[in-house]
């Protein structure tokens, strides 16, 4: 089985630069693309030095965002090596050889599997912060978990926090069992865009990622293309690799994130058609980053307060 591994840059050439030095001679990987995706610094000078027979840096003509610069490396291997899969790695991710193994065994073995992935560790060894997912719900199931969590759920930990109950994660708990599962793979909705494997021929059934999402968003998107296939997402569980993810915070709170605006895209063009039902979903994301404010707001008030 073939693989081709595509790695996306933007500026920090020294993160990806690290990542290729410690996959370049991965026997399991035929052929890397990086992708630098129009940085406005050195980085495709750079990164252009590792050019060889297995690697190839391409550059984008602008920066596109995740879907773009990807698609850019996902063509360029399937024009010229031909690969049966197709890994994409973020430059903060490290993993192994024995991990491609795996990857490769396991779809050789599970013909009905289109998406393959490890489990996530942090930089900490723990349970990365969010490795996977369950089944995302139709519309009303999401507006219904939104509207929760905005009205009844922070009476419910606050209730919990007096009584001096631990607060229920489900999420976690969710993790825990696919972690510890008898099973060492196993069926979710979808994985973290930050490393996984496909194959070749279902990702070009479903035209690759959608590149009107800049960035954010696209693993549901990729999910949802992949379940319509009839085709599954599985991570198997007893190999790992390390997202050592840095969190970019939201410089204007006053306008959504690259998540919240990645949300709103999949919502309303892959969940449902409904203009009510995406005019419902976009005034409580606009209530949600209001409670966030006034959250902030609060803390500084106390925090000053104290001073």
């Amino acid at each position: 089985m073939k693989c081709g591994l595509v790695i996306l840059n933007y500026k920090d050439y020294v993160l990806t630069q690290k990542l290729l030095d410690a996959v370049k001679d991965f026997s399991e990987i035929d052929n890397i693309a990086v992708v630098d995706n129009c940085s406005p610094n050195e980085s495709y000078e750079v990164l252009k030095k590792n050019a060889s027979s297995k690697i190839t840096v391409l550059q984008s003509d602008r920066n596109g965002g995740y879907s773009y610069g990807n698609n850019i490396g996902i063509r360029y291997l399937i024009e010229h090596h031909s690969p049966d899969i197709i890994g994409i790695a973020n430059p903060d991710v490290m993993f192994g050889n024995e991990l491609v193994r795996r990857i490769k065994e396991t779809f050789e073995s599970n013909p009905d599997y289109a998406i393959l992935t490890g489990f996530q560790l942090n930089a900490k060894n723990e349970t990365g912060a969010h490795p996977f997912w369950e089944d995302n719900g139709n519309a009303s199931s999401i507006l219904q978990s939104m509207a929760y969590s905005l009205t009844i759920s922070p009476f419910v930990k606050l209730f919990r926090k007096i009584l001096c109950m631990k607060n229920i994660n489900k999420y976690r708990e969710y993790c825990g069992r696919i972690k510890n599962s008898p099973e060492n793979l196993n069926q979710v909705w979808a994985v973290e865009g930050s490393l996984f494997f496909i194959r070749t021929s279902d990702f070009e059934s479903v035209g690759l990622f959608d590149e009107r999402i800049f960035m954010f968003g696209e693993e549901d998107v990729l999910a949802k293309k992949i379940k319509n296939l009839g085709r599954k997402t599985g991570v198997i569980n007893d190999v790992t690799y390390i997202h050592n993810h840095i969190e970019h915070k939201n410089s204007n709170p006053f306008k959504f994130s690259p998540l919240e605006r990645g949300q709103i895209f999949h919502f309303c063009n892959y969940v449902t058609e409904s203009k009510i039902l995406h005019a419902m979903y976009i005034t409580l994301m606009y209530l949600s980053r209001l409670k966030h404010i006034l959250k902030v707001a609060i803390k500084k008030l106390i925090s000053r307060s104290n001073e």
